[in-house]
């Protein structure tokens, strides 16, 4: 029943409905009728006084739980970082002078430096200055902090980045679920690099955002200084050393003004290290540091003994091929293990019983250990170990490190422990799972457990492997859990072996070959079980996991080309299993892989997981070698359609931004530009959808796409993107010549009340100035873009429609309802002030039912609301059909507000009696 009828036959009450619905009356139900609408709004009612105060998980779940902690320096290593706006001009003077942080729009800063040159104390900095500056109260800002890790694969592409900073927010606002709704207007983004970022990516930048901070800038000297002041004074606080000791120091380090902070910070730390502190013990510390960074860490080569260079080389490879930094145990395992070891005992027995001071001892000033983690000390650290330019005859060993064989290195220790016996069974069906002293010793620390979460999804549930791998208790993240605790190098090889095999197959040996094969092989334990922990683990999550994990299609998908030629020795070449190796070697892109099947006769069209085919998989990933090699083969079908939606490999480079996939496949003839999916979406909306310009414009120039093309629900490019508030992509649009910026929906609902409706200010602002747009375009049900964005409840929406003089503003749609009405439903007191400002809306208009907007609005409880139509003049004696007064109707009520009768009462008071002079 309507809310109109409610409050003429029961004022401002519900009434109880019986619990049969008749199948007649489920029409009623569909979307925006009024039923429903009358449903929501009784439930608003009585619940209006209820508040989330806070809702939040106590633990993150996917993919925030995949986030692994990067191990900061001590906090001897930052003293000095947090100074004060005055000693840091060369940065500061330049935001200000640029007005970065006050720019009404989104800003990105770029600092570039060379090496050790303090970028990561600048950005320490910077944040606290900014996290300390005053900020208006209109204009609050958080401050986020990530640090890229080139040891960490996960946490150095915008994935990473974008997890990061959004579980940075989640910590600090527990409460984020009360803003669900809301965004920040403007986002500054300080980007730190080497100058080679910028060489290699320099159309990317906007133009001015780039600054060096050390290339003859004048504050970088000061800045310098100013953090050796802070070190030399803690450290001479700390030794108490005399002044006169101090004063050298600062002397002979700020005289030095041509180093970096990396530099400062390694003769810092030999001093922190010296038994002996007269001022000619200082000057010999200070003196015998080679001059750069080059030179420190060849110095640092040199110090190694003798007796341990073959130890130091075995150890550096596992730190430069390690995937992320490694717990002692880790790496303690990873070091001892060899090929005499069966099981893990006899690996706890042969480890290092304190692999802490086995590692400071023979690596030294390489590492950083912080708690029970080590990693190298710096970047500059791996570029000068893998530089290939040495040859000496020295130190062979340690200077002819490449990345191969530390990566052949670590596929090993992975590969053999995966191989130890005590995983040939069921490891998840062990009782007998106490913790164990696998590694023995103090430094002995079981590593953090990622949290698991699901493993398979629909489709691998109907091929039956989800069941296969639940049989077990394996995915229960306690089993897990536990079994770490004992197997504690489990986890790093289950999840990276692959990675560093592929890096070294090549040059493994036979038997390592063989090893390797072995554990693609689900038909042995040994597979089985990494196979458990691999797909457990939240970074693998996803459409990617192959439902059938034959070897072949195994060693396709972690892109391992010499075990896929050896195994096609034994293969039909008419065996579809040839063409799923083929799919998920394009979907994960391993080129060498995709030419070797596709030489074996894998067949590029067949469909794989939901029903989509190599060349797609390889275009939505981004693989352009990949596609590349998939479209030379006369074979494939350039247009063949697939997965869900029926997408071709243009629509899915065109909606992921690979624009030089999207000029490969448009180089060929063949190639249908326009061909739209199973949705009526066009490459080109996917392009515009995705906000990718450089693609629609190069679609857009073809005389072959239509660029006003409707979708299934009528929906233009243009439609799309003024609901999405994508302004430079609308901008973009209405200057293409072909464009028509008023195409309506199937509901007739046109591009500017999208926009409106969705509360767009910006991109309303735009298509109004627009000559072409109809402004007084309605939809089906009579509304116009004052009426949408009243119901959406955006002020800022409708003041633009306004201003550029938009009709509608006391318009009825087809249910009577006025801008007016959608505003007071919405319980926006400032849409409701707008619109009676214009001076064009009948305050005391009556809808179908009767009702002035007053009476709605009381009837709602929406005090604001109320207070603001009295305040604008609405007539608080107004009466309903029954005769009655508002404030009569109001009064029976027992639930009715207190503060809404008190306002009713109020104005009436102040009213003149009806009839006085």
């Amino acid at each position: 029943m309507a809310i109109g009828g409610m409050l003429n036959a029961n004022p401002l009450a519900t009434r109880s409905t019986s619990a049969v619905v008749k199948a007649g009356d489920l029409k009623l139900l569909t979307y925006n009728s009024g039923p429903l609408q009358d449903l929501i709004l009784s439930a608003r009612h009585r619940l209006q006084n209820l508040m989330v105060v806070s809702f939040y998980e106590t633990e993150p779940t996917p993919p925030l739980n995949s986030l692994e902690s990067v191990p900061s320096s001590s906090e001897d290593c930052f003293k000095g970082t947090r100074c004060d706006a005055k000693t840091e001009k060369g940065q500061h003077a330049f935001v200000e002078h640029e007005t970065w942080f006050d720019k009404t729009e989104n800003a990105l800063l770029w600092l570039i430096g060379h090496p050790g040159c303090g970028k990561t104390i600048t950005s320490l900095s910077l944040a606290n200055h900014l996290e300390h500056r005053q900020k208006p109260p209109d204009r609050p800002a958080t401050v986020l902090l990530y640090f890229c890790d080139d040891k960490v694969n996960r946490q150095k592409d915008a994935i990473g980045v974008l997890t990061g900073l959004i579980l940075q927010i989640l910590h600090r606002h527990r409460s984020m679920i009360r803003y669900v709704r809301k965004v920040h207007k403007y986002v500054k983004v300080l980007l730190t690099s080497r100058p080679v970022l910028g060489e290699l990516h320099p159309s990317d930048a906007p133009p001015g955002c780039q600054l060096s901070i050390d290339e003859n800038q004048p504050g970088y000297s000061e800045d310098l200084q100013t953090y050796i002041r802070h070190r030399v004074d803690d450290l001479s606080r700390r030794r108490d050393w005399a002044p006169d000791i101090k004063a050298f120091l600062l002397d002979a380090l700020c005289s030095n003004a041509n180093q970096t902070f990396l530099w400062i910070h390694t003769v810092i730390e030999s001093l922190e290290n010296t038994l002996l502190a007269s001022i000619q013990d200082l000057r010999d510390i200070i003196s015998t540091v080679p001059p750069d960074l080059e030179a420190i860490y060849m110095d640092f080569v040199t110090g190694i003994s003798p007796n341990y260079q073959a130890v130091a080389s075995k150890l550096l490879k596992l730190l430069l091929a390690s995937e992320r930094p490694l717990q002692l145990d880790e790496i303690n395992i990873s070091f001892t293990i060899s090929s005499h070891h069966d099981n893990a005992e006899d690996v706890a027995r042969a480890c290092q019983t304190s692999i802490r001071h086995t590692l400071q001892g023979i690596l030294g000033p390489f590492i950083r250990i912080s708690e029970s983690t080590v990693s190298l000390v710096h970047q500059s650290v791996k570029d000068f170990l893998l530089r290939d330019r040495y040859h000496g005859e020295k130190f062979p060993a340690m200077l002819s490190i490449s990345e191969g064989e530390a990566a052949l290195e670590m596929a090993s220790a992975c590969i053999r422990y995966l191989q130890l016996d005590d995983f040939s069974t069921d490891i998840s069906a062990s009782t007998d799972v106490e913790s164990s002293s696998e590694v023995s010793g103090a430094d002995c620390e079981s590593p953090t457990t990622d949290l698991i979460g699901g493993l398979w999804d629909e489709e691998e549930q109907a091929l039956g492997m989800g069941k296969l791998f639940r049989e077990s208790g394996f995915a229960d993240p306690e089993t897990w859990q536990t079994l770490e605790t004992k197997y504690k190098f489990y986890d790093y090889a289950a999840l990276n072996w692959t990675k560093h095999f592929a890096l070294c197959e090549a040059s493994a040996s036979s038997q390592l070959r063989e090893a390797a094969t072995a554990l693609i092989d689900v038909e042995n334990w040994n597979c089985y079980n990494w196979l458990q922990r691999y797909w457990a683990d939240p970074s693998t999550h996803g459409d990617s996991n192959p439902a059938d994990f034959h070897p072949i299609v195994a060693a396709a998908y972690f892109g391992l080309p010499e075990t896929v030629v050896g195994l096609l020795e034994s293969i039909d070449r008419t065996d579809p299993t040839l063409d799923r190796a083929l799919f998920f070697a394009s979907q994960q892109g391993h080129l060498r892989v995709v030419s070797a099947l596709l030489q074996a006769g894998a067949d590029p069209n067949a469909e794989s997981r939901e029903s989509q085919r190599a060349l797609a998989a390889a275009a939505e990933h981004g693989h352009l070698g990949c596609v590349i090699a998939l479209v030379t083969d006369d074979r494939t079908d350039l247009n063949g359609r697939g997965g869900k939606f029926g997408r071709t490999a243009l629509s899915y480079a065109c909606s992921n931004g690979h624009r030089e996939i999207v000029k490969e496949l448009l180089t060929r003839a063949e190639c249908r530009v326009d061909q739209a999916d199973y949705k009526g979406l066009t490459p080109f909306i996917h392009a515009v959808k995705g906000g990718y310009l450089s693609i629609a414009r190069t679609l857009a120039r073809r005389p072959d796409v239509d660029i006003n093309h409707r979708d299934k629900e009528g929906r233009t490019a243009l439609s799309w993107a003024a609901e999405y508030g994508m302004d430079e992509v609308v901008k973009c649009l209405l200057n293409m010549r072909r464009i028509d910026p008023n195409v309506a929906d199937e509901n007739r609902k046109s591009p500017l009340s999208w926009a409106a409706g969705n509360g767009r200010a910006e991109t309303v602002d735009i298509l109004m100035r627009n000559k072409r747009i109809n402004k007084a375009s309605i939809d089906k049900n009579k509304r116009g873009a004052i009426s949408w964005a009243c119901a959406g409840g955006h002020p800022n929406a409708l003041r633009v429609l306004l201003k550029h003089e938009c009709p509608g503003v006391d318009d009825r749609d087809v249910d009577g309802w006025t801008p007016l009405a959608w505003a007071v439903q919405q319980d926006r007191s400032d849409v409701v002030e707008a619109l009676l400002a214009t001076g064009k809306v009948d305050i005391e208009g009556r809808d179908d039912s009767g009702l002035t907007a007053l009476f709605w609005a009381a009837g709602y409880g929406h005090l604001p609301v109320v207070r603001a139509l009295l305040r604008e003049g609405a007539n608080p004696r107004a009466m309903n059909h029954a005769g009655k007064m508002l404030i009569e109707v109001a009064s029976s009520l027992p639930n009715v507000r207190r503060e809404i009768l008190d306002e009713l009462n109020r104005h009436i008071e102040e009213m003149a009696p009806t009839g006085s002079s």
